[in-house]
Order: C-alpha cells, then structure tokens, then sequence
C-alpha cells in the first residue's frame, strides 16, 4: 500500500476512491554531517485504516534507486486509528530520489576562516499540483468537485517537520491556499525542530508548498540536492501558491 506514498497526491486520490480520512506527516532529520533520516506518516481511521492493519509488508517504502538505502515500516494503532510510518536513513540528501519535492542544503558561509559554524539554508519544494492537476482536469462543476473535498478532507491536517542541527537564523512565510502557516520551533541539546501544520484541504489545493529556513551549525555540512524523480520532471512547477 505505501508504493503510493513515493507520490503522495496520488495517494490521496485512492483516498477519495475508498473514501478514507486520513493525517500525513512528512519529515526530514538533518545531522550535522549532513546524513539524517526522512520519514512519512499516515493515520487513517474507517475502512483504510482496517485495510492498513491486514497489511504487513515491510518493504512498502521506496526512496529511490541507492540499493543501500534500507527503508523501515512500522504500523501502531492507538484509539481505532492506524497509523504507517515509514522511514530510511541517508548519508546525503543526494541519496534520495523523490517524487513531486525536492530537499536541499545550500551552504552560504563558515565563521573563523571554516574553523566556526557554517550557515546554511535548508530548503524544500513540495510539488502538490503535478499528479493533481494530470489527474483532475477542469469539469463543469468545480465548485462541487470542491464540496465534494471538504467533505472527505475536512478536519484532517498535513504537517511537515524539520530538524536542523545547531540553531535557527530565519524561517521564510510558507503559504497554503493563500494563507499563511505559522511554524512551531522547539529546540533540544542537539538542535531545533520546525513544524508547519495546516489543514489538509489547504495542502490538497496548493500549487507547491515551498519550506526555507536558515540555520548555523558547526559540523561538516556541505551543498545536497534530493534526485526529483523522472517522471514528476516534466511537470515541474516551481511558482508560487
């Protein structure tokens, strides 16, 4: 079942089809060397939430082409909701080979001649509208169509989640539908983590989300770039919400 996951618009529209309600997370884990972990989560309740609890493959998650990338799956159920998670750890973010987003560390300085923290810019582009807009082609009742959404998707939300070694410089506006997601920064001994959290019927009806924030650590950071899969390339839609 989480094959659909390595594009996750498509996935929704199954959704819809078994007519399932569901949370997704999504989440990236940076070490100061660059290596961390990329992680997807999904909670659904109702008839895909029994589907998910009868599958027990574990080797549903597929990152990309690296053979030594070993992804793990793992299904929890906590008050009748079932929730997959899936995860794999990489060494560089250029390990990973995705669909529909783009991951990357842009290395903008070092203090003290490389001898202090490095600044960098962490960066995603989330590309929600390439399988939506091949799969759901204007018809003559959009406003229905629109309904028809908020009935399936309503009350169910979309977070996405870093953690950045060392501390945080800036964190650009993220917009979704045409508002405004403010973040949510907690910080630990090792670094601060970032949480955008927004309705899912907003993430469904965006273009592209895009998630920059900069940030200082001492470490071994270099420039990475996730792979964006081949056959989200030719829709690549980089504009704004």
């Amino acid at each position: 079942m989480l094959k659909a996951l390595k594009s996750v618009p498509i996935f929704i529209l199954l959704a819809v089809g078994l007519s399932g309600c569901f949370d997704l997370t999504q989440s990236v884990s940076l070490n100061r060397d660059g290596s961390g972990t990329y992680a997807m989560a999904i909670a659904v309740e109702g008839p895909m939430g029994e589907a998910m609890k009868k599958d027990n493959k574990s080797d549903d998650m597929h990152f990309g082409h690296n053979p030594k990338l070993v992804s793990r799956t793992k299904t929890t159920i906590v008050d009748g909701k079932v929730t997959k998670t899936g995860e794999v750890d990489f060494k560089t973010l250029s390990d990973l080979d995705l669909s529909n987003e783009t991951v990357a560390i842009k290395v903008k300085g070092h203090d003290l001649f490389g001898l202090g923290s490095t600044h960098a810019i962490f960066r995603r582009s989330f590309l929600v509208g390439n399988e939506m807009r091949d799969r759901n082609q204007k018809t003559e009742d959009d406003e229905r169509g629109k309904a028809i959404l908020a009935s399936i998707f309503g009350g169910h939300s979309y977070v996405f989640r870093v953690r950045l070694p060392g501390s945080i410089d800036w964190i650009a506006p993220v917009y979704a539908g045409g508002i405004e997601v403010k973040p949510q920064v907690t910080s630990d001994a090792g670094g601060h983590t970032v949480v955008w959290r927004m309705p899912l019927l907003s993430m469904i009806e965006s273009k592209a989300l895009h998630f920059s924030v900069g940030f200082s650590s001492y470490g071994a950071l270099a420039d990475s770039e996730t792979t964006l899969d081949k056959k989200s390339d030719d829709h690549t839609d980089t504009d704004g919400n």
